[in-house]
């Protein structure tokens, strides 16, 4: 008797660009591949992604089947695996399969059940407590899972223990079926991309996160360009893209010795290096 493989929500995989959620379900699907088949599926209607994304061809109603066999080394740049993996081939969503399955969402879930059991990933709820910090339809997607769709969950899987207490109070999922865990680095997890070892620069240090209010940038750099704990001559690289609603004009470069660089998407090696 065939064993019914694992389906994961690869839907952030098909973003334009890869950040946080995206190398974290590019992780997961590589780890789990690594043991057993799983099948990748998308929750975006091609009509929906054609024209603002190069990954258009990976839409739903189709999944990409990976298993020990064929899944890409999980040493290589995140977005050289993402390609890589979406070039396989696609066959149409086995649904009479997947109501035999374990489904795991990784950026929110849909109202009505499709697998046998359901878990989601919940990264934060912002859009709900931090609403200005977000875009008026990103606001709209958490309304219903706040009020109806997280409960439909068999489990879920927070990727911290804030999250999981806000799951409670917010979504109204027992304590019993939340488990917080850290989901841990998306970069060099088994081997460094960088060939030989780097050099290590006392004067430098490295953020990496999308620049957008709700990550409350203007903290972390005023703290670096006043803080006594550092050397006075310092250079702060903030590698990431800038995201919604932030004026970069507004935010600080430099201070008496100390520098601020906005290095935008850089890929990995170069961050490694």
């Amino acid at each position: 008797m065939m064993i019914a493989p694992i389906y994961l929500d690869a839907t952030p995989l098909t973003e334009r660009r890869l950040t946080g959620i995206g190398r974290m379900v590019a992780q997961l699907a590589c780890r789990l591949a690594q043991k057993r088949e799983i099948r990748l599926f998308c929750r975006s209607r091609y009509i929906d992604l054609v024209g603002l994304t190069p990954h258009s061809a990976f839409h739903a109603g189709l999944e990409i089947v990976l298993n020990p066999s064929c899944v890409p080394p999980s040493g290589e740049d995140m977005q050289q695996w993402r390609e890589r993996v979406l070039a396989l081939a696609k066959q149409p969503f086995d649904r009479e399969l997947a109501s035999r399955s374990t489904g795991i969402y990784t950026f929110l879930r849909p109202g009505h059940r499709v697998f046998a059991r359901e878990l989601t990933v919940h990264h934060d709820f912002t859009p709900v407590l931090l609403p200005k910090t977000h875009t008026s339809g990103t606001r709209s997607l958490f309304t219903p899972l706040c009020e109806d769709n997280a409960i439909l969950d068999d489990h879920c899987i927070s990727n911290s223990h804030t999250t999981a207490h806000d799951l409670s109070w917010l979504a109204g999922v027992t304590p019993n079926r939340i488990a917080p865990l850290l989901l841990g680095p998306s970069l060099c997890v088994e081997d460094h991309l960088w060939p030989t070892i780097p050099d290590r620069d006392e004067s430098l240090l490295v953020a990496v996160s999308t620049l957008e209010p709700r990550k409350n940038p203007q903290f972390l750099l005023e703290w670096f360009l006043a803080s006594k704990a550092l050397p006075e001559c310092m250079t702060l690289a903030w590698a990431g893209p800038a995201g919604w609603n932030l004026d970069q004009g507004t935010l600080p470069v430099s201070r008496g010795k100390r520098h601020i660089r906005f290095l935008g998407m850089i890929e990995d090696i170069e961050l490694c290096r």
